[in-house]
């Protein structure tokens, strides 16, 4: 990961709490989703990397 991405994942990182993989994975999901809906350019950006 170059220090680019690793600087812009960190500062958009989510923070989800869950007691699963599936209930993390669920709600990383629903906040990309939720980030690509409202067009979301950082995230968008960081979603292509």
């Amino acid at each position: 990961m170059n220090n680019d991405l690793q600087t812009t994942w960190w500062r958009l990182r989510p923070k989800f709490s869950a007691n699963t993989f599936d209930e993390i994975a669920a709600l990383s999901k629903k906040h990309g989703m939720e980030m690509f809906q409202k067009g979301d350019q950082a995230h968008l950006e960081a979603m292509k990397k």
